[in-house]
């Protein structure tokens, strides 16, 4: 049993095809063949829409989607955090779960079939064992406090070995350069040999001043919890490059935000690790520091970039359709196959899936989602 699917036109993760193709599917999903429609037979479905592989979203939190609406928009970073900590002790764990199971049957019906999700708990396994999307779960770990950063590092391994336990893909990581002591660091490294790695990147300038000279908002934010901040890295440069050290051993690195990314740490990114991802999360950077990262100058180095929504916490939907919208907005030079291409095949392989899906390919089962100018409709 199969289906011969056509449309208006056609991006196959790579670029669109050749008018009149036709896409051979079976029932499951899986990509039969890819044939000229003179070549199809009868029975070809025509769709008035572009037709794309089914999209990766490489950074979100579906353990923050209870916090939808609760926490205001354009506060900065240190608010936000603080805002975070404060509702998460206020919730029941059954509304957790709840908002979790809600937000990824939403990603489905919004055509995403893989997500990279941070995990700072386990709340989020039962769904995702039985969930239709491929899930990338990124054990996230922070502190800054030397003397409990070995009593955070066992508990965020008690977590990876429950997702280990599952067998639901994962890895250990660290949040962002500001929020990791060296101390931990040093714990965490064995974990990011040859593996897939992400962490939080200059979503805020404060992480760059923080790390140059201990100053800015971030400081402002610590001294205000009476944290001790003596041994934490004061490098005289970027945040990024503060940590780039304790990362270089991944075989795969997502860099999450880039808000305040410069041309500089582009360049000496770039030529220090040579598998690099840098993830954009536009909507979440709107609603949280009311900016936008310079996408244009990431765009003229040729990097690997892929997109995420980021979580409910700080945006309105999760919907990768949405950030191509928003990203369209701000960045109109931007052609349809580049956004195509970072929500596709790009993302399969950050997060070491492309084997499956990104592109419509035989013997692939990417999904498939049809567009329209403001719609997205799941086909398979």
């Amino acid at each position: 049993m199969f289906k011969k699917i056509s449309a208006t036109q056609i991006f196959d993760g790579y670029q669109f095809l050749e008018p009149d193709t036709v896409i051979i599917v079976s029932k499951n999903g899986r990509i039969i063949d890819i044939v000229h429609q003179k070549d199809a037979g009868d029975d070809v479905l025509f769709e008035d829409g572009i037709l794309t592989p089914g999209f990766i979203n490489c950074h979100c939190h579906v353990e923050l989607s209870y916090l939808y609406g609760k926490i205001p928009e354009h506060t900065g970073l240190p608010q936000f955090l603080s805002h975070i900590s404060r509702l998460r002790s206020e919730t029941e764990n059954f509304e957790i779960q709840e908002k979790i199971k809600q937000a990824d049957t939403t990603m489905y019906q919004n055509g995403i079939v893989a997500v990279g999700d941070i995990c700072n708990q386990a709340d989020s396994i039962s769904i995702k064992a039985t969930s239709n999307i491929h899930y990338y779960s990124f054990i996230e770990t922070f502190d800054i406090r030397p003397q409990t950063s070995t009593i955070n590092f066992k508990k965020a391994l008690n977590v990876l070995q429950a997702f280990q336990t599952y067998h639901l893909k994962s890895s250990l990581v660290p949040h962002a350069p500001y929020s990791v002591s060296p101390q931990l660091f040093q714990l965490l490294l064995p974990y990011f040999k040859n593996n897939l790695v992400s962490i939080h990147n200059q979503e805020t300038n404060s992480e760059n001043e923080f790390t140059f000279n201990h100053s800015g908002a971030l400081h402002q934010f610590f001294n205000s919890l009476h944290i001790e901040m003596n041994h934490l890295l004061k490098t005289g440069t970027s945040s990024l490059k503060s940590v780039l050290s304790f990362l270089n051993n991944s075989k795969t690195l997502i860099l999450v935000h880039n808000t305040f990314t410069s041309l500089d740490d582009i360049k000496y990114a770039q030529n220090f690790h040579k598998n690099i991802f840098w993830c954009f999360n536009v909507n979440a950077n709107l609603y949280i520091e009311n900016t936008v990262p310079n996408l244009n100058q990431f765009i003229d180095q040729h990097v690997q970039i892929v997109l995420g929504t980021d979580s409910l916490a700080s945006n309105h939907q999760l919907s990768i359709f949405e950030e191509i919208k928003t990203i369209q907005k701000y960045f109109p030079d931007t052609s349809l196959a580049q956004l195509l291409k970072f929500a596709t095949i790009n993302g399969a392989k950050a997060l070491q899936m492309e084997d499956k899906l990104g592109s419509i390919e035989v013997g692939k089962t990417p999904g498939l989602n049809l567009l329209s100018l403001d719609t997205i409709k799941k086909i398979i």
